[in-house]
C-alpha cells in the first residue's frame, strides 16, 4: 500500500492534461419558469455539469482538481453537441422569496477537469 504523502504527490501525474484545454463558459438565468444554462466548453464533444449552491465560496477537494463551489447540488449533467452543453431545468414552483444562488460549471475533456468562473443568478419569489 502507498504511503499517503507518495500518493499525494502522484495524484496531480496520474491525471495529467494530454493537451491545452480552455477554460469553460457558463451562462445561467432565471427565465418562464425555468432556469437556463448553457455551458460552452473546450471542444465539440466535453462531458459536463453544472452546479448551483447558495453560497460562492470555493474549495479545493483535492490536488488536481479546480476549485469547486464548497457546498453545491448538481442541477443537470450531459455530453456537448459541437461544443454546446444546454440545460433547461423547470421549475414550478417559486420560493416565497427571492433565492441568489451560485452556478458553476464543471467539464471532463482530454482528461482534464475544469471548472468556470462562478456566476451569480436570482430565482424570482412567487407573486
Amino acid at each position: 500500500m502507498l504511503p499517503a504523502k507518495l500518493l499525494a504527490i502522484a495524484l496531480p501525474l496520474l491525471s495529467a492534461p494530454t493537451g491545452v484545454v480552455s477554460t469553460p463558459m457558463l451562462d445561467i438565468h432565471y427565465t418562464g419558469g425555468a432556469i437556463g444554462a448553457k455551458v460552452t466548453g473546450p471542444s465539440p464533444d466535453f462531458l459536463g455539469a453544472v452546479i448551483v449552491s447558495d453560497s460562492n465560496q470555493l474549495t479545493h477537494f483535492f490536488v488536481g482538481l479546480p476549485p469547486l463551489l464548497t457546498t453545491f447540488v448538481i442541477l443537470g449533467v450531459g455530453q456537448a453537441h459541437q461544443g454546446v452543453l444546454p440545460m433547461v431545468v423547470p421549475h414550478p414552483t417559486l420560493p416565497p422569496v427571492a433565492l441568489e444562488l451560485f452556478a458553476q460549471a464543471v467539464t471532463l475533456d482530454a482528461g482534464v477537469i475544469s471548472s468556470s468562473d462562478v456566476m451569480k443568478f436570482i430565482v424570482p419569489a412567487a407573486r
